[in-house]
């Protein structure tokens, strides 16, 4: 087979390559969507609160922790 046909099915294949992870990507991006939707805005911690409490705080209002009893 002569170089240039040689080159001319590598390339081919390269841009088939390409095509497939572009789609990919197309359906990464897709699927990245909804997720992000999900995800709930960071919430500040307020100054006065030390990092371990807010983290009970924020984990509480989300209903994946009970609240500490006092």
């Amino acid at each position: 087979m002569a170089t240039s046909a040689i080159r001319f099915y590598e390339s081919r294949s390269l841009l088939s390559k390409v095509s497939d992870i572009e789609a990919g990507e197309a359906r990464l991006r897709q699927n990245k969507l909804p997720l992000q939707a999900r995800i709930p805005p960071e919430e500040p911690n307020p100054d006065e609160m030390s990092c371990e409490e807010n983290a009970v705080r924020v984990l509480a209002s989300r209903g994946i922790l009970s609240p500490r009893q006092p």
